[in-house]
């Protein structure tokens, strides 16, 4: 018996069913604190890297695979070609979460496979509040907006408090 996945992967995209609120709460506490134990393994002094890539690749796969259930493929995809584009958000983003966490934190002291788990993380975290705004807003163009305006506060932020 074939399995046929083209339909389960398009679900948000023909029937246009938003996820409920619920959804979106119980992702971003979920993804908050999976995220956070993430960012401790990853950083964490004491524990082995290979448990943060167990961790971190576990939880990654399975968010990755409930998005694209709820917003489909082409969001998704979209996601992680907006996220290579924006790196350095990625960089200001995991830099102010080490230095707000963590004493005497220095991004170039940990080799750069570390930062990787993290900073998928942060990429799925905001767009989830990205798909937050939208589903609350209901107008794409005005969600872009409100998005750009919130990333460029948050650029103006880490990078005066970088200085």
């Amino acid at each position: 018996m074939a399995l046929n996945f083209k339909g389960a992967l398009k679900v948000a995209d023909t029937t246009n069913n938003r996820p409920h609120i619920v959804v979106y709460v119980f992702f971003l506490v979920h993804m908050f604190a999976f995220g956070g134990s993430g960012f401790y393994l990853a950083y964490g002094e004491d524990t082995p890297y290979i448990m943060t890539l167990m961790h971190g690749s576990i939880a990654i796969f399975v968010y990755i695979i409930f998005y694209i259930t709820l917003f489909g493929l082409d969001k998704v995809v979209w996601m992680f070609i907006n996220a290579i584009l924006g790196l350095a958000q990625t960089y200001f983003v995991i830099n102010f979460l080490g230095q707000f966490f963590v004493n005497n934190w220095d991004f170039y002291n940990y080799p750069f496979y570390r930062h990787i788990i993290p900073a998928i993380y942060i990429v799925l975290y905001l767009f989830l509040i990205r798909q937050l705004i939208y589903d609350i807003i209901k107008n794409e163009k005005i969600t872009n907006f409100i998005f750009i305006f919130i990333n460029i506060i948050m650029y103006l932020y880490f990078y005066i408090g970088s200085l």
